[in-house]
């Protein structure tokens, strides 16, 4: 059976078939493109899109049944624990402040939520991780814009779902709060990615050079984010 797809024409001269994180098929054609064209390439590749499918929906039903959640590139079990009140920071980070009362932590090895907290678990590892987002973001920040004269006007951590970070022209730059999920390393690449737009809103060559001055290592950082995209998408929240 033929899957569905949301079907994209630009000025391109080739086909093209792409699956993003959450199983939706992509189908770039050029303008002009025959619809009965468009659907036997699709079904061509069909075995190969079944098969990444099946990949995604396996990955998220692994870490929903086994509550496992990303942190620092590493994934780590959440359990049910007892009623003690957890000593978790969360004052730097714009959230309501019914979600600031600390209610989970992690301990190096799982993450332990409170008694009676596990129908509010979204929320609550969403807080979660906005606050480290601020904690882990803001001193590569600072070492990125010092070593390289590269001054945001104003940044913003903020829930985005299909990009780790971005740059404006008002030089606003802003990162999802996700990006803790991340190993440090390609925190760094993200960081020094998006100050290198202060001083190239494109991806030229000269913004990739700019990013390869600022963060050699680039390219394994990509890899690893290309390796791991589903795994990432099938996080719980």
């Amino acid at each position: 059976m033929l899957s569905s797809y949301q079907l994209i024409r630009s000025k391109r001269k080739s086909l093209g078939i792409s699956i993003k994180p959450d199983g939706s098929v992509i189908v770039r054609v050029p303008l002009r493109t025959a619809l009965a064209t468009i659907n036997r390439f699709v079904a061509r590749y069909q075995d190969w899109i079944n098969s990444k499918l099946l990949l995604i929906n396996a990955v998220k039903a692994t870490q929903i049944a086994e509550l496992l959640l990303y942190y620092l590139g590493q994934r780590y079990p959440l359990k049910e624990c007892g009623d003690g009140v957890f000593a978790v920071d969360a004052t730097a980070v714009d959230v309501p402040a019914v979600v600031a009362v600390s209610k989970i932590e992690f301990d190096g090895n799982c993450f332990l939520i409170k008694a009676g907290y596990m129908n509010q678990v979204d929320i609550i590892i969403q807080q979660w991780y906005y606050a480290q987002a601020q904690r882990l973001i803001a001193p590569i920040i600072q070492e990125y814009s010092q070593r390289f004269g590269l001054y945001a006007s104003k940044i913003k951590i903020t829930s985005a779902k299909t990009r780790w970070g971005s740059c404006n022209r008002l030089g606003t730059v802003c990162f999802s709060y996700r990006i803790t999920m991340l190993p440090i390393t390609v925190i760094h690449y993200i960081v020094a990615h998006e100050l290198a737009h202060l001083k190239h809103l494109n991806h030229s060559k000269l913004f990739w050079q700019q990013v390869a001055h600022m963060y050699p290592e680039y390219k394994s950082a990509q890899s690893w984010l290309k390796e791991h995209r589903y795994m990432l998408a099938a996080n719980i929240i």
